[in-house]
């Protein structure tokens, strides 16, 4: 038994890479044979694992990954324990489906990053790209638990029709964020593009930086709400994002809408005055 596996590219990749099933809840249990052996599919055909990476270590819950995955896809799609580190770029759909454990890509992330996740914690140490926390194409159920923190920036639709769940994001935030949301948060530290919330039922947007909310939202109070100290005060201390003694004491517009949809959801837009 090891303390983690590690997989290390051979080579850059040519074409895309699918690494769903290659998670700790699958591998904690095999041998480093084992586990060079399982099936993978390169350039849409099956390929041992073992050909594409060497093997370090067996029957762990950590997995780490190396080497240049732009073109790797769902890493840590659907898995349920233990923890996945990327050292670089992951590809689309990491942490798709993700139910438990944690994933953390210490560069950017591909479209698609947490689609449709359930439970656990996505890391991204870098930007990721559009739909983040969002719902498949053609699928109306997006994101329904678990934690998604980017210290960089992200694409447009990021926790499009998500139904629970928490997404940060200490840059910029696409266009349409939050959009068609039935509850669920997304926290943007720098500004949050147009159209956010669109169609969203009960979805909080928290905006430290500049927003401007569509015409289907309302001004309803101007407040300081105790449960987003706690929200802010945690993700400062549990992941270092920087979150300033100003913002904590500061006050916060609530914008109520979309009233086309009741208008229960909201935008909390930080205000110092």
């Amino acid at each position: 038994m090891s303390d983690a596996i590690t997989l290390t590219l051979r080579a850059a990749l040519d074409g895309p890479l699918d690494l769903r099933g290659v998670a700790p809840d699958h591998l904690n249990a095999l041998g480093g044979a084992e586990i060079g052996a399982l099936p993978v599919r390169y350039r849409g055909r099956p390929v041992p694992l073992g050909e594409l990476f060497t093997v370090d270590g067996e029957r762990a819950t950590k997995l780490r990954f190396r080497g240049e995955l732009a073109r790797a896809e769902r890493i840590g799609a659907g898995m349920q324990g233990g923890e996945i580190v990327v050292e670089g770029t992951a590809g689309a759909d990491a942490g798709r489906g993700m139910e438990g454990g944690r994933l953390a890509i210490t560069g950017d992330a591909g479209d698609g990053a947490g689609i449709a996740m359930s439970g656990g914690t996505l890391i991204v140490g870098g930007n990721a790209g559009a739909r983040l926390g969002a719902a498949p194409g053609g699928e109306k159920r997006g994101m329904t638990g678990g934690e998604i923190i980017v210290r960089g920036s992200v694409g447009p639709y990021a926790g499009a029709n998500i139904r629970r769940g928490l997404i940060v994001t200490g840059g910029d935030a696409g266009e349409r964020a939050l959009s068609g949301a039935l509850a669920g948060t997304l926290v943007v530290f720098g500004r949050t593009g147009a159209g956010a919330g669109e169609w969203s039922r009960r979805g909080s947007i928290v905006a430290l930086g500049p927003v401007e909310p569509t015409f289907t939202y309302r001004l309803a109070c101007i407040f300081q709400p105790t449960w987003l100290q706690l929200l802010l005060r945690r993700l400062r201390t549990t992941f270092g994002l920087p979150v300033e003694a100003r913002q904590l004491d500061g006050l916060w517009r609530r914008y109520s809408g979309d009233l086309a949809e009741g208008g229960k959801g909201e935008i909390l837009a930080w205000t110092a005055a």
